[in-house]
């Protein structure tokens, strides 16, 4: 016999309901015991500059395009008065952008320029540190391996030297044209080999003048 319509109503409520609570708690028990979401992953040692950077009064204007240019120019000016601004614009360059290594490159590049007989202790552990870390995750970067020569040749000694021309002989090898691995390797060389030297500085200067 068929039941009446009200009744057939009321037990498809029932169950509608039934379910609605069942699906409710599942929903509850999932997010109560759900695995957490993972922690951010810490930031790199460029990173915690850049932020300290950004967190200093007077930081340059600019894109990092912008300031990555500005310190390539005043770098190729070759006048010490301009070392503290392209150190500068590069510092900006890495605030904005941290992995701008083009910027940590030229940043290290200026350190050494400026840094004169007695570098800064402070500034020079940390370009180091800073260079270790970009050459951990690009290895075999050009300009990072130039930079990384001038920084050992700013503490001369047997080991800083050969260190300094495997940098710069590897800088040179993967970018040949490359003008900061030639002067690297040029300035790792003269104290040894003065004649090998100028060779590997002549040598791009002889190669631009045949292709005018």
């Amino acid at each position: 016999m068929l039941a009446p319509a009200g009744r057939s109503s009321t037990t498809a409520l029932a169950v509608l309901a039934g379910a609605l609570l069942a699906g409710g708690a599942a929903g509850a028990l999932y997010w109560a015991h759900r695995p957490a979401d993972p922690p951010p992953p810490p930031p790199t040692p460029i990173e915690e500059r850049a932020a300290a950077w950004r967190a200093e009064p007077g930081l340059p204007a600019g894109t990092a395009d912008d300031l990555v240019a500005r310190g390539a120019a005043l770098l190729a000016s070759d006048l010490p008065e301009r070392t503290a601004a392209a150190r500068a614009a590069f510092r900006g360059a890495l605030a904005r952008d941290p992995h701008r290594l083009d910027a940590l490159a030229g940043l290290v590049t200026a350190f050494a320029d400026g840094a004169g007989e007695e570098p800064d202790g402070d500034g020079l552990k940390e370009a180091h540190a800073l260079l270790a870390f970009a050459l951990s995750r690009t290895p075999g970067r050009a300009d990072l391996l130039a930079a990384q020569a001038r920084l050992l040749l700013l503490v001369r000694s047997e080991k800083n030297d050969a260190e300094a021309i495997a940098a710069a002989r590897q800088a040179r090898a993967a970018s040949p044209a490359d003008a900061g691995a030639v002067l690297a390797l040029g300035l790792a060389l003269l104290p040894r080999e003065p004649e090998a030297a100028a060779a590997a500085l002549e040598g791009p200067a002889v190669a631009a003048s045949e292709d005018r």
